[in-house]
């Protein structure tokens, strides 16, 4: 993987970006809250094996410059659109979104549904969790996480024991794993709707 820095958007701004790889997908991952492109040190390597990655630090966070104004989900989806052309990413996308992220990705989604393949979400944040979060227990955060895949024709739930909130880091071979069947997933769409 390459590490650099991009100047991004209309009034450039140097953004933290490491890619690598290459191939049909392009797989962006998007790290959780307060963390920076160093979440997927275990992952995007490898991953980077059968597919083109791009992971990278939001503003202000890691080596990327921070910008001024709010820093909301809105704002960071934008910055992503921008950082994808800066990059010169090519669609279709698999977007992996650990935490925070999950929620940056899920926007991004439903603002370029036609760029985006699939979706991996490592333990994601969702828009529920934040007012019970204090009184949330594993099986029903895990309930939260099956209701929000009902609305897919073709989502599936990993649940794991042998991690905390990390699961990038603390077992890298499952994200892994999961990107990879979903790559495979997308592999078998594209192929039924004669792409």
């Amino acid at each position: 993987m390459t590490s650099e820095q991009l100047a991004v958007g209309a009034k450039p701004y140097q953004v933290q970006v490491h890619s690598g790889g290459s191939g049909r997908y392009t797989v962006i991952f998007e790290s959780g809250f307060g963390t920076d492109l160093r979440a997927w040190r275990k992952v995007a390597p490898e991953v980077a094996k059968v597919a083109r990655t791009l992971a990278y630090s939001r503003a202000g966070h890691g080596a990327s410059e921070a910008r001024r104004g709010p820093r909301t989900i809105a704002q960071n989806a934008d910055e992503l659109k921008q950082l994808i052309a800066a990059a010169k990413a090519a669609p279709p996308f698999i977007l992996v979104g650990h935490s925070y992220g999950g929620l940056l990705m899920r926007a991004f989604a439903a603002r370029h549904p036609q760029q985006v393949a699939g979706m991996v979400l490592v333990d994601p944040a969702d828009e529920r969790f934040n007012p019970a979060l204090r009184a949330l227990d594993a099986a029903i955060k895990r309930e939260l996480h099956a209701d929000f895949l009902r609305q897919f024709t073709h989502g599936s739930q990993v649940v794991t024991a042998n991690s905390g909130h990390n699961i990038q880091l603390d077992e890298p071979e499952l994200v892994i794993a999961t990107i990879t069947k979903v790559i495979g997933a997308a592999d078998s769409q594209s192929a039924q709707a004669g792409r």
